[in-house]
């Protein structure tokens, strides 16, 4: 499958590898969201943590990037620990919460759209005008839409297509960890494939670690995938 657009050289540093061990997020009550996981995700892969509502896959996507403490276990990512090296987890990572298909309006042209969050100073793209503005707006759409036309209404685009603009927009440009919360939430499980497919691929061409969470495997994965079963791990735990 061709990843249009993708950036082909890595970004700056070297591929980021993330291990977990025993790790476990508790509640406020005391009782735990995930208990015990173990999981290594080379760097330039597209690691993936798979479970139903209520297994904890969101709070423990939030402890890989720095933004939710874990209670015991530790996180390495590259040469640095989790909840150590918080801080630096945190500059050299993006975090994406996906949403459902709405938050567009159809009428607006693509570039129109990305305009709109650069000017307004959109997480990791500070203001610009002129041709500020044109360097952001191509910076925001190569690795992620080169394929699209910005001329395009985004009531046009395909729901797989509206789900990488809506990561373009909210990705930091420098990060080495690209993190995205509900990966194709909303969208036909055949374009969920293709956007998984897609996600893996960049991250293989570019070094970028990519992590994310779903429900369910939408389909064959490709070689650099690797799957964080937290269902599984929830029944082990329960027998």
């Amino acid at each position: 499958m061709s990843s249009a657009g993708i950036v082909q050289s890595t970004r700056e540093g070297h591929s980021i590898d993330i291990s977990l061990r025993d790790v476990s997020i508790s509640t406020r009550r005391g009782g735990f969201v995930v208990e015990g996981i173990n999981a290594d995700i080379p760097g330039g892969s597209f690691g993936v943590l798979i479970g139903s509502a209520g297994t904890g896959h969101s709070a423990l996507l939030l402890a890989m990037t720095g933004r939710f403490k874990i209670a015991s276990g530790r996180i390495e990512v590259g040469s640095r620990s989790l909840p150590e090296d918080q801080r630096w987890v945190r500059r050299n990572s993006a975090i994406h919460l996906s949403e459902a298909d709405g938050g567009f309006d159809g009428g607006l042209r693509v570039r129109e759209e990305v305009q709109r969050a650069v000017l307004l100073g959109r997480p990791g793209y500070r203001q610009a005008r002129g041709k500020q503005l044109a360097d952001r707006l191509e910076e925001i759409l190569t690795p992620w839409c080169a394929d699209i036309d910005p001329r395009t209404l985004l009531g046009e685009l395909t729901a797989w297509q509206r789900a990488r603009l809506k990561i373009a927009l909210g990705v930091v440009p420098a990060a080495r960890v690209v993190a995205i919360d509900g990966i194709g939430n909303g969208i036909p499980v055949s374009q969920k494939h293709q956007l998984w497919a897609w996600l893996a691929q960049w991250a293989r061409d570019t070094g970028v670690t990519v992590l994310g969470t779903g429900i369910e495997v939408p389909g064959e994965l490709t070689a650099n995938t690797v799957i964080v079963e937290l269902d599984r791990h929830v029944e082990a735990q329960a027998s």
